[in-house]
């Protein structure tokens, strides 16, 4: 099955759509490199269906780029096991800091009865969480699931 071509949109230069849509492009150059199930082809397609058909100067445009740029990278990651570049670096990063972070730096506030040590956990969940995405960012690239562009989120 192919991919749907992106129809070209005529933007302002160094417009925040004009950047959006530029990583889009690259994004779906990306993913066209590797070896895809025809569902998520089909699921790409429909996004790009979409994109298409909204005109050039909508305003709708960059929420609609942003939106598809993010379905499309989960969708993939769900389906296929592939991720762009610091993908699960950015993600752990965050999700240390709340799920390892915050539970730390609270119970040391308790423990100490001084509130102000609640923020210390922070740092602590977000080194676990960076070193845990690292890692998975590796074994993607072990494996050859990683797609050839950075994640922008």
């Amino acid at each position: 099955m192919e991919f749907i071509e992106l129809n070209q949109k005529i933007l302002e230069d160094k417009s925040k759509v004009s950047s959006e849509f530029d990583y889009f492009v690259k994004l779906m150059n990306a993913i066209k490199e590797k070896k895809l199930p025809d569902e998520v082809i089909i699921f790409i397609n429909n996004e790009i269906e979409i994109i298409n058909k909204i005109a050039d100067d909508d305003k709708k445009l960059l929420s609609k780029i942003k939106k598809s740029k993010d379905n499309i990278v989960k969708f993939v990651e769900k389906q296929s096991k592939f991720v762009p570049i610091k993908y699960y670096t950015k993600l752990w990063t965050l999700l240390g800091m709340s799920v390892f972070g915050l539970p730390f730096g609270a119970s040391l506030a308790l423990s100490l009865d001084n509130m102000g040590f609640i923020g210390i956990g922070f740092p602590f969940g977000m080194a676990i969480g960076m070193a845990y995405g690292k890692s998975l960012d590796n074994k993607a690239l072990a494996n050859g699931k990683q797609l050839n562009i950075e994640i922008m989120f």
